[in-house]
């Protein structure tokens, strides 16, 4: 009668504190490629977690002897082991491949901000700048109106509900009722609140449209200020 092999006794897996060394790793705390940017893909990443597959291996279904299952079951303790490490690994890639995505982005917005800064101070100094910063306005067309800080509010709320500045939302406004005639608003209360306001803002609306209106302020016998507040007041 022949004795038994002795049963192995597992050991628990160690959890690893440093990544594994290899030349490419050497001088660094995280498996990167030492290329100035990490490198790092989704290939790689893939490699690395098929490893880990591969660490435990199939068991021997055509040995069913005793010591047959002890060496599987060796094998597989250890493969356990180094699949927890390449998972630990894969994770602390993919957070030092997210944060150096994130540090590069950083990176070059602080870049493109100290350019704009450089160029609006050299276009300063060119007198070039408010000509510049003008011409990008969607909203170029002075215009002067009175109006209450109920109806001023009003605008204000649906120009920001559709997502649109308010000199663009108080042009479409003005060029849907260009032609239109508008009776004079009449204030029934005397709250302070609610007297009509000089105002002045920038608003987008085409030379054509701005001529219809000139042409209708003065149909009604009104100044444009006032014909464009009668508009701007009744509209909701």
């Amino acid at each position: 009668m022949t004795t038994p092999a002795p049963r192995p006794h597992p050991t628990a897996p160690q959890h690893p504190t440093t990544a594994p060394p290899n030349p490419e790793m050497l001088g660094t705390d995280l498996p990167l490629p030492q290329r100035g940017s990490s490198g790092i893909t989704a290939e790689h990443i893939e490699a690395l977690l098929d490893t880990a597959l591969d660490a435990v291996p199939a068991p021997p279904l055509n040995d069913s002897t005793r010591h047959a299952a002890y060496t599987w079951l060796r094998d597989v303790q250890a493969g356990l082991a180094s699949r927890r490490e390449r998972a630990w690994m894969t994770r602390r890639i993919i957070e030092a491949f997210h944060a150096e995505q994130a540090s590069a982005a950083a990176i070059e917005r602080t870049r493109h901000a100290l350019h704009r800064r450089l160029d609006a101070a050299e276009q300063q100094r060119a007198g070039t700048w408010w000509t510049d910063h003008d011409t990008r306005r969607r909203s170029q067309r002075p215009a002067r109106f009175t109006v209450d800080d109920t109806t001023w509010q009003r605008h204000r709320h649906h120009a920001r509900t559709a997502g649109i500045g308010l000199g663009e939302h108080l042009g479409a406004i003005l060029t849907t009722h260009a032609n239109n005639p508008t009776p004079h608003p009449t204030t029934t209360t005397t709250d302070t609140a609610d007297t009509p306001t000089p105002r002045f803002i920038r608003i987008a609306i085409d030379d054509h449209t701005w001529t219809e209106l000139k042409a209708a302020a003065s149909t009604s016998h009104r100044t444009l200020t006032a014909h464009i507040s009668a508009i701007i007041t009744t509209a909701r």
